[in-house]
Formats: structure tokens, sequence, C-alpha cells
């Protein structure tokens, strides 16, 4: 068995730390510790200097929900991986925070916590495959449980005669 790595919310949670968790849960402690004011100051710091819009300095980001655009071409660039909450009701203790493009290049943030999509898009930014065009599909049959699976798969894109995207 690998060695242990302690995973604060203060150290971001990397991809390649994903999917090692993902192939054996036991190789990963996912630790969550209150955040250090300094490591706050530091991204926030980080994310007004990232800035590339007044409306991006400026506005309040608006979260996606992965359930909220199921079927929706998105084109996947980023992501930053965040310990869930719903571990502590049996649930998949990694979450996603992706940084996503719709069709008119708008970018939005989007959250989803779905083992299959945190599987596939943590195994795409390991491997330097993002970004990509992707879509969240929802299952058509629930689970015995009663819930609807997410999973992401390739999204169906064309380009117009300049390029961009439909």
């Amino acid at each position: 068995m690998a060695g242990k790595d302690i995973v604060t919310i203060d150290e971001p949670i990397s991809s390649a730390q994903v999917v090692a968790y993902m192939k054996d849960p036991s190789s990963i402690d996912l630790t969550v510790f209150v955040e250090d004011p300094d490591a706050v100051a530091a991204r926030i710091m980080r994310q007004t200097l990232d800035a590339n819009s007044a409306e991006a300095l400026f506005g309040e980001p608006e979260t996606w929900k992965a359930e909220d655009h199921i079927g929706e071409p998105l084109q996947f660039h980023s992501v930053a991986w965040l310990p869930s909450e719903r571990a502590e009701s049996g649930g998949f203790p990694i979450f996603g925070v992706f940084s996503v493009a719709d069709l008119s290049g708008e970018t939005h943030v989007l959250t989803c916590g779905a083992k299959s999509v945190v599987q596939k898009l943590a195994k795409a930014d390991a491997e330097g495959w993002l970004p990509r065009w992707l879509a969240i599909v929802k299952a058509e049959k629930p689970t015995r449980a009663g819930y609807y699976p997410l999973d992401v798969v390739a999204a169906k894109v064309g380009t117009d005669g300049d390029g961009e995207p439909f």
C-alpha cells in the first residue's frame, strides 16, 4: 500500500491524487481542517489578479450545478477538487469545481460530485486531456436507491465556417 497523503482544504487536491484515490481509497486520507486565513487571502488575491474582465472582477460568480445543465455541450477547461461534506452521509468524498465555457464562449463555474464524472474528469485532467467539449448526461433508469446517476461524455459540437462552435 502506498503512503498516506494528508490533504487539507488549504492544499489543493490534485487530479492525480483523485485518480489514486479512485484506484485505492485507502491510499489517501482526505482530512479537512479549518481554512488558514492566509491561504484564503492568497486565493482571493489570485482570483482578483487573474480576472480577465470587469464583470469577472466585480461580479458575483454564479455557480452552476451539473444537474441543471444535463446534455449541454460545455468545454471543460480546468478543475479544483475539494472534499465533500456528503462523505459523512455515505456519499462520494470528493467533488469538482470546474471552469467551463458554453457555446457562446462565456465562462462559468460548474460543480459536480458524481462518482463517474469525478473519475473521468480527474483522469482527463491528470493526463492533460483538457480542455475538451463534454456533456453531463443522466441515466434513464434510477438506481435501487432511486438516484439517477450522472456521467460525462464527449459532446457533439461542430464548427461553422468561421470555426465558431455550434
